[in-house]
């Protein structure tokens, strides 16, 4: 018996007014997280555009850690103002938070 393994790439989009927690899961209840890729991001102008995600158009951008949703079905993404970005030697409050993850299911 062989089991293989789907997987589908998805991206997620939330504006730092956005405040609160926001649950990440997959479209398939029985597929897991992976590869959580969770950054927020500065941008001068301070416009929150989900359709122009663009590293041209980042001004500077920090990472939080996604491994704790790895492996579960859902995982809560604290959005805040307050998780600040380090930019050189000052900090910024981020514009908004991108998300990247794999929903990944076993079929045998």
């Amino acid at each position: 018996m062989t089991s293989e393994f789907f997987s589908k790439t998805y991206d997620k989009f939330w504006c730092a007014t956005e405040e609160g927690r926001h649950q990440l899961s997959c479209p398939d209840e029985t597929a897991l997280l992976t590869d959580v890729s969770i950054r927020k991001v500065y941008r001068r102008t301070q416009m929150c555009e989900p359709d122009i995600h663009s590293d041209y158009l980042i001004h500077c951008q920090g990472t939080i850690d996604g491994s704790s949703c790895e492996g579960n079905k859902t995982c809560i993404i604290e959005v805040s103002s307050r998780n600040y970005v380090k930019c050189g030697d000052k900090n910024y409050a981020p514009t908004y938070f991108f998300v990247k993850y794999t929903c990944t299911q076993s079929k045998i």
